[in-house]
């Protein structure tokens, strides 16, 4: 009876031993998938002919009824940061991307503080936005923008903002001036902290 116990135990030993393997087979193969798509995200953003950045919070923050709206509105338009962007939304505002890195959306809307506010407003309200804004470029120019964004449902953790920067039309606006438009050719997709 004694080799038949230790061909159990020897078996046992070597299904543990087969699962561990497999199962550190499947996490490097992950790894690596993963590896793969953050790759490739990072070809698409540093490629893209589109401007985008990512802007986020150290930690989230809620936006329903039980909070005061304009209290949190305040921290986040102070708080919330550029963590990453392509080149060509730093082209777009006549810096470099380094330049960008940090900038809030009190920094964006210097100029006129309560469009920005009212933009963010309308964006925590609804889970995106999508609206001509007038920005300004590291010299001061007018920017008209199109932009496309999104926010996660609840929180003003993490999102995108992406509009065109490859093609663009001169066009007469409401207050009969002539201003430059960019067009959106894609939506954005928000990523959670």
């Amino acid at each position: 009876t004694r080799p038949m116990s230790n061909l159990a135990f020897v078996e046992a030993t070597l299904q543990i031993f087969a699962s561990r393997a497999a199962a550190e087979l499947e996490r490097r193969h992950a790894e690596t998938e993963l590896q793969k798509g953050k790759e490739l995200l990072e070809l698409f953003f540093s490629q893209s002919l589109d401007g985008f950045f990512f802007m986020m919070l150290v930690e989230p923050v809620r936006w329903d009824a039980a909070v005061d709206k304009e209290q949190v509105l305040e921290y986040v338009f102070t708080h919330q940061r550029i963590t990453k962007i392509n080149e060509a939304m730093a082209a777009y505002y006549g810096v470099s991307r380094e330049a960008m890195l940090g900038r809030t959306p009190q920094d964006f809307f210097a100029h006129d503080p309560d469009q920005g506010r009212r933009l963010w407003r309308q964006m925590f309200d609804t889970g995106r936005l999508h609206d001509e804004t007038e920005e300004r470029k590291a010299d001061g120019t007018s920017v008209w923008i199109d932009p496309s964004t999104s926010s996660p449902p609840g929180t003003s953790s993490a999102f995108v903002l992406s509009w065109s920067t490859s093609s663009c039309r001169w066009e007469q606006n409401s207050r009969n001036r002539s201003r430059l438009k960019y067009w959106n050719s894609s939506r954005a997709t928000t990523y959670p902290a």
